[in-house]
């Protein structure tokens, strides 16, 4: 089967879009179609603006870059009027999700305070870390204030550059070199910017794509969607496999579970892909109140970023919207559990039953029957295919144990007794099996 490739762009590799790396490892939970593989890959320009242009642009070059992940407030460069309109589809990171950094220097206990430092490390112009870098020099009147732009995954090494590291506060979003740097007592954690009401509830990064490429790939979308929120919750619960994939991933291994933890209690890790009017506008703001010196926020700035959640957030809602709920998966999987023994002693009851009413080689068919119905129902790993192989097993089932009475055609009792335990044995795992799996069917 020829395989079709998603590119999906990123302004840089990002431990805060673990989710997503987490669910593009496990193949995105066997929810997109089989005949596509999504492949991950970072932009030309590493900045949101060059990730979002890249991701719009429908020339050849770029063509193949059907979404991205980047700072959905890029979406207010596009003119609403445009053939190829942004749309927003799932919320990734929220909370500002940026830490300032130094070695305890001075005292910060607000978002202003950071105008206390010569310096702010941080991205170059285009992204979210340097429209934090020019609010703070204007917010705080320290317009003397330079702005040190590095590349990505650089911010916190330019703090142990001797005299000038010490004098200089870094935003980054790095929680694995973070917990590393103070644990060992280099650095020391100064701010979480999403505690600030500058930047409290502030969308930061979303999966963003545009309005051609979803109206023609919409059963892609509900699988990535779906996919992306089974990972989010998976996150959010600390899941060992998730830790374990976040070991091997990225640097600072034994960091991992600590880093996770952080970004969980400062709420990066949002619980539902679905993006909220209040975070987009939030977002908005935060981005005005970064790029227009001395602008005050109106009421038809307002309107204005409501116009474009409209037309670029809420029609895409409802691939959300008929995400099932996965909050549950805990429970669920002690639902299921609690149907374990329940299934090994009807098993059992019926083999002996099998046994004593047709015999022991009936009860050998039987037992090989309730191993073949169960192996083929395993195949399935969505509903709707398992709720197509449990009616064929059940009808299977059905069809041999009618077989076994029709005289024409089984004329001895040997034979019989051998159809009827086959028979048994696949009605049976199909009633039990679809027992379990009722709520999710």
């Amino acid at each position: 089967m020829t395989r079709r490739s998603i590119h999906i762009l990123e302004m840089s590799k990002h431990f805060l879009y673990l989710p997503i790396y987490y669910a593009h490892d496990q193949g995105f939970f066997g929810f997109l179609p089989s005949d596509i593989a999504i492949v991950i890959e970072p932009c030309d320009g590493h900045t949101d603006d060059a990730t979002y242009d890249q991701m719009m642009d429908s020339t050849p070059r770029y063509r193949d870059y059907e979404m991205a992940i980047t700072d959905p407030i890029q979406a207010l460069r596009t003119p609403l009027t445009s053939m190829r309109k942004p749309a927003i589809l799932a919320t990734l990171v929220t909370n500002a999700a940026f830490w300032a950094v130094n070695h305890a220097q001075h005292t910060v206990q607000s978002f202003r305070d950071l105008g206390a430092f010569d310096r702010v490390i941080a991205y170059a112009p285009g992204t979210t870390s340097h429209n934090i870098a020019l609010r703070i020099g204007r917010d705080s009147g320290n317009l003397r204030q330079l702005i040190d732009v590095v590349e990505p995954g650089k911010e916190l090494l330019r703090l142990t550059g001797g005299t000038m590291g010490r004098h200089a506060v870094a935003l980054s979003p790095d929680l694995l070199h973070i917990e590393e740097m103070t644990s060992l007592g280099t650095a020391s954690l100064e701010l979480n910017l999403g505690n600030t009401p500058e930047y409290n509830d502030v969308l930061v990064t979303t999966l963003i794509s545009h309005n051609e490429f979803v109206r023609q790939n919409e059963t892609l979308v509900y699988g990535l969607l779906r996919a992306i929120q089974k990972a989010l919750l998976m996150t959010r619960q600390r899941h060992p496999d998730v830790i374990r994939f976040a070991q091997e991933y990225f640097h600072f291994a034994d960091r991992a579970d600590g880093a996770v933890r952080k970004a969980i209690e400062s709420e990066v890790f949002p619980i539902s892909v679905q993006t909220t009017r209040a975070h987009w506008v939030n977002a908005a703001k935060a981005y005005f109140e970064s790029t227009r010196s001395g602008a005050t926020w109106s009421a038809a700035d307002e309107r204005h970023a409501v116009e474009y959640y409209n037309e670029c957030v809420e029609p895409y809602k409802k691939y959300s919207d008929i995400i099932p709920d996965l909050t549950d998966n805990a429970s669920r999987n002690v639902k299921q559990n609690r149907w374990t023994p329940i299934t090994l002693v009807s098993v059992a009851l019926a083999t002996v039953g099998a046994t004593a009413w047709l015999g022991w080689k009936a009860a050998i068919v039987f037992a090989m029957g309730v191993a073949l119905a169960w192996s083929v129902i395993m195949l399935a790993k969505k509903p709707r295919f398992l709720r197509w192989l449990l009616g064929g097993v059940f009808a299977i089932g059905l069809s041999t144990i009618a077989i076994a009475f029709i005289h024409s055609i089984v004329n001895h009792d040997s034979l019989r007794d051998l159809l009827l335990a086959s028979g048994i044995s696949f009605v049976l795992v199909a009633v039990v099996e679809y027992a379990k799996h009722a709520e999710e069917l």
